[in-house]
């Protein structure tokens, strides 16, 4: 085991990483064409502190990390390029925020589309999206009116640990 497994180890609780065969070849692909590449470990962070926590690691241990949802892009995304962490971001599950006057969700990264609608769905919304059936992913947002700039991160906590 190296350093800075040791240490993070010391810092996640050990039900939140895995370094099992199975779980770890899950986290070396997606749905892409891409070849899979091992991540050395897999961490479902459970708070914020957790993210930080393990970036910070990873910031000053040069220890490449991964972000992965459920592994059904495309394009290669969650794929490692060489080894690191895969940040498993499925315990990551909650709905922070409901304005339906706005149109307006907060979530975690791990809310999939199914998740978001059974808290809508008690006010009276939906978010309806032939894109994806289970997923829902951070980058999409409402509309917004062309004399309000778009920020795509308003309101996103930075997790970065610098």
């Amino acid at each position: 085991m190296t350093e800075w497994m040791e240490e993070l180890a010391r810092i996640i609780p050990s039900g939140q990483i895995s370094q099992n065969p199975s779980v770890l070849e899950q986290h070396a692909k997606d749905e892409s064409y891409h070849p899979g590449v091992l991540p050395d470990v897999v961490v479902y962070p459970e708070s914020e502190a957790d993210v930080v926590a393990v970036m910070s690691l990873a910031t000053r241990c040069l220890v490449p990390v991964v972000a992965f949802g459920v592994g059904s892009g495309l394009e290669g995304q969650v794929v490692p390029l060489s080894h690191g962490i895969s940040l498993d971001t499925s315990r990551l599950n909650r709905v922070l925020e409901v304005r339906p006057g706005d149109f307006l969700a907060c979530v975690q990264p791990g809310v999939t589309r199914r998740q978001l609608n059974e808290q809508l769905g008690r006010q009276g919304c939906s978010f309806r999206s032939t894109l994806a059936p289970t997923p829902l992913w951070a980058g999409w947002r409402r509309p917004v009116p062309a004399e309000r700039p778009p920020s795509a991160t308003a309101g996103c906590a930075n997790m970065c640990g610098r």
